[in-house]
C-alpha cells in the first residue's frame, strides 16, 4: 500500500512538472496560466531542476520501496521515519495555511501537499 502510495505521488508530481513545463512552452488555453504554476520565489529554471531532483529522489525511493531492497529500505530506521513523519506533518500543517490564507496559488500548494504525503509514506514505511 505505502509503495502504491509512494508511485501516485511521484506520477502526480510529474504530472505537474510537466504541466508547467507545457504552459511555459507552448501556453495552451486549455491550462492556467503560468503565474498561477509557481509561486515566483525561484526563477523557472532553478525550479526545473530543483523539481527534477525530487522526481530523481522520489523515483528511487519509489523503486527500493516497491522491490524491498535499497538504501532507503534496509535496514529499517524507525527514528528516521518518525523524522519524516513529523516533517511531513508541519509541511501539511503549512500548506494548510496557505490554503487559508487569501488568493492562494492553487497549484503549487495543492502539490506541495502532494510531496508532504509522499514524505509521510516514506515515514511511515519505517516505523514499526
Amino acid at each position: 500500500m505505502i509503495a502504491a502510495w509512494l508511485w501516485i505521488a511521484t506520477v502526480l508530481f510529474a504530472l505537474r512538472v510537466l504541466g508547467q513545463l507545457i504552459v511555459i512552452r507552448a501556453r495552451p488555453r486549455c491550462l492556467p496560466p503560468v503565474d498561477r504554476w509557481q509561486s515566483g520565489l525561484l526563477p523557472y529554471p532553478v525550479l526545473l531542476l530543483s523539481q527534477l531532483a525530487i522526481l530523481a529522489v522520489q523515483v528511487t525511493i519509489a523503486i527500493q520501496v516497491g522491490g524491498g531492497a535499497g538504501w532507503f529500505v534496509d535496514p529499517l530506521r524507525p527514528r528516521a521515519g518518525a523524522a519524516l513523519v513529523v516533517l511531513a506533518a508541519l509541511y501539511l500543517g503549512g500548506m494548510a495555511y496557505r490554503f487559508s490564507r487569501p488568493s492562494p496559488r492553487l497549484i503549487p500548494t495543492t502539490f506541495h501537499c502532494v510531496l508532504a504525503s509522499f514524505l509521510l509514506a516514506a515515514g511511515l514505511f519505517h516505523l514499526p
